[in-house]
């Protein structure tokens, strides 16, 4: 029985006796109290007979034999002697000293854990935060041993230290709490750089993290905390691997703590942060069962291809990029849609639907993934397309009109005089070009088509029409004399004015 436990117990005799005396006078009730102080000092002296300790302050007189672990729902002598314990260092209430492992019993020994710097985060099944695992036994051990299991309650009488400074390559180590309860002066030590890396770094959730610990001191015990409320150890050594799924979404600190001078499972340095991590988890990605289907895939421009959306999420946009430069947006009408585009020219394309999230409008924040990719092939159609020229002179210099006649829409018309000109005829119903011929000569002007609407595009060049072009010099003006038909110059006589042809 602990002193402790003595003195509740002289307490309730005392309080208790007027009520048990009745009618004792006041001579008798002191003679009793008397004879029971007199008890508990040979009860005390038993006590320190048998080994049970002193009352030297900051003594634990109820150190606990412990072999085997301990957690909620243990029962049994063991539990009772660690309660006992606890109660001692008043971190539990006597009330509490069943023999079975309660909550109250988890939280007095979670407390003692953070006092004396064993576990300080996580719960019983991650890091062993409220129950008594090797580790925490050796460090109830270790406090028995060194005759103090809690701090100086008077930390006004631990001496004081001139700060520590440590030179290059060490770093300062805090010393463990001695038998008064004080804390030596700190000592220097090795300083190792420790390495802290988690893989992937961001991601949908959930989202499996690969977190790696490099070049740890072997005799230091390294801890993370993930940032989401749970927490595990590294294994000992100067590396170590740690897996961790974040199923949540948001950002999260991962953080890892490191605690020197491990022995045994216990540590006397402080624990520090030597490294942190951000994770990032986004929102988990739905698999949409989003499908489209096409129709008429194939045939002769002007094409009219069927795209049929179905089973889409209401929440969410579809865009499909028709693979000609045009796109068009679903409107959905519950969870389906369709759209009907004309390929106009002929061509290959592979047009895309894609499935957008986090949309307003046509802005999409979120992401995107391909639903549908199809290949569309519109054979050029047969040219019906005709050309005529209006040639109203032949001396230079003179205008030409050209024509084309029954055009093809989205097709390229061009046209080359003959004389070094060139012209592209504007898309119309009729589409005209007039071009001059001022030196004389002759030409061919040639009007050709091509199937698509650029002069870039890779269609074969079909030649519509050839025209041949004559354009004659303007004729020269001249005058000629007077001239005799006869022999002698009593003959007759004429003049004559010629231009040339």
């Amino acid at each position: 029985m602990s002193f402790k436990k003595l003195g509740a117990i002289a307490a309730f005799v005392v309080v208790g006796l007027p009520v048990f005396a009745g009618a004792l006078t006041s001579d008798e009730l002191r003679t009793q109290i008397a004879a029971l102080l007199t008890q508990i000092a040979a009860l005390q002296q038993q006590l320190e007979a048998q080994g049970g300790g002193s009352t030297t302050p900051g003594t634990n007189s109820a150190c606990p034999r412990l072999t085997q672990n301990l957690r909620y729902g243990s029962q049994g002598d063991e539990v009772m002697e660690l309660q006992q314990f606890l109660y001692e260092e008043g971190l539990l209430e006597e009330s509490a000293m069943v023999g079975f492992y309660g909550a109250n019993t988890q939280r007095a020994v979670q407390n003692w854990q953070r006092t004396h710097n064993v576990i300080t985060s996580g719960t019983p099944e991650t890091t062993g935060y409220g129950a008594v695992g090797p580790r925490t036994r050796a460090a109830i051990r270790a406090a028995c041993a060194a005759g103090t299991t809690t701090p100086n309650p008077n930390p006004g009488t631990c001496p004081t230290y001139a700060a520590v400074s440590c030179p290059a390559g060490q770093k300062i180590q805090e010393q463990p709490l001695n038998a008064q309860g004080c804390r030596p002066q700190a000592q220097c030590v090795q300083d190792v750089t420790v390495t802290f890396t988690g893989t992937p770094t961001s991601g949908a959730s959930p989202l499996s993290v690969t977190f790696k610990l490099g070049n740890a001191n072997p005799s230091g015990n390294y801890t993370i905390s993930f940032g989401d409320g749970s927490a595990a150890a590294f294994p000992a050594g100067s590396s170590g691997t740690q897996y961790h799924t974040y199923t949540a979404q948001g950002t999260f600190t991962a953080s890892l703590s490191e605690q020197l001078g491990c022995s045994g499972g216990v540590c006397t340095g402080t624990p520090r942060a030597v490294g942190n991590v951000t994770i990032s988890v986004q929102r988990p990605v739905i698999v949409a069962l989003a499908t489209v289907a096409i129709g008429n895939a194939s045939g002769t421009a002007p094409l009219a291809t069927q795209f049929v959306l179905s089973g889409a999420n209401r929440e969410r946009a579809y865009v499909i990029e028709y693979g000609d430069g045009e796109f068009g947006v679903f409107a959905l009408n519950g969870t389906s849609a369709s759209l009907t585009h004309v390929y106009t020219r002929g061509g290959t394309f592979t047009p895309v639907v894609t499935e957008r999230e986090q949309c307003s409008g046509s802005a999409c924040t979120g992401y995107s993934r391909s639903i549908g990719s199809f290949l569309v092939r519109a054979a050029a159609a047969p040219s019906q397309a005709g050309a005529a020229a209006n040639i109203t002179a032949s001396t230079t210099p003179f205008t030409t009109t050209f024509t084309v006649l029954n055009p093809v829409s989205g097709y390229y018309y061009t046209i080359v005089y003959g004389d070094g000109g060139t012209g592209v005829f504007p898309v119309a119903a009729a589409p005209l070009l007039t071009h001059t011929y001022s030196t004389a000569g002759s030409y061919s002007a040639v009007i050709t088509e091509k199937a698509c609407g650029t002069a870039a595009c890779s269609a074969a060049t079909r030649t519509v029409a050839t025209f041949g072009i004559t354009a004659s010099a303007p004729p020269s003006t001249y005058s000629q004399g007077t001239y005799y038909d006869g022999g002698d110059r009593g003959g007759s006589s004429y003049s004559q004015s010629s231009y040339g042809n």
